[in-house]
């Protein structure tokens, strides 16, 4: 008798233990998480779904034009799954689920067509936060370079005439909190807000 394979998705949710020379087909480079201790890569399904938001983004769409686009691009990300010997068969939809999720997530975060875009707290939080991921780090050390950069931007924050915004702090606190929560998510500890 021999032991059941361990299942694939591992314990942080959005990280599948598969190898780049594993899937023929082309994966986004930024999708691979290396884990040095064990010296190894592992797919984020995430990273995944986020490429195809991106590659999907045009905003002279409307967001169900958006979403509607990833089509093409899901069913690439599957047929790469599907050919790959090493997937078991029963992983690729709750992949793909995860992969999906993701990619529509990014879409709703990044939407703007309802309205005039004016920038919030929020929105520097998570834009730093992708910064910071860009930077291949650990979630911990992530959290930390988000919070310095914060700190720099909101600590003299002025209005244009010169004057201290009272409310700094606040703000700083809101947009810390809205880029942990993005790089919490992509680090696979939470899920997005409904």
């Amino acid at each position: 008798m021999t032991r059941p394979r361990p299942p694939a998705i591992s314990p942080e949710g959005n990280l599948v233990d598969i190898s780049p020379a594993d899937l023929e087909g082309d994966i986004s480079d930024e999708a691979w998480s290396y884990d040095a201790k064990e010296n190894r890569f592992r797919l984020n399904l995430a990273f995944v779904g986020t490429d195809l938001g991106i590659k999907v983004m045009n905003h002279g769409k409307t967001l169900d034009q958006k979403i509607e686009a990833l089509t093409p691009g899901l069913d690439r990300i599957e047929a790469i799954f599907r050919a790959c010997d090493v997937i078991q068969p029963h992983y690729v939809r709750p992949w793909m689920a995860i992969v999906r999720e993701a990619a529509v997530w990014w879409l709703r975060e990044t939407d703007w067509s309802d309205a005039d875009y004016i920038e919030t707290p929020e929105d520097d939080g998570r834009s730093m936060a992708d910064e910071v991921r860009k930077e291949g780090v650990t979630l911990e050390t992530a959290l930390i370079r988000l919070k310095e950069r914060i700190v720099q931007i909101y600590r003299d924050m002025r209005w244009d005439d010169g004057t201290l915004v009272e409310d700094r702090a606040e703000r700083a606190q809101k947009a810390f909190t809205a880029g942990s929560e993005r790089l919490a998510y992509f680090a696979g500890r939470m899920t997005p807000h409904a």
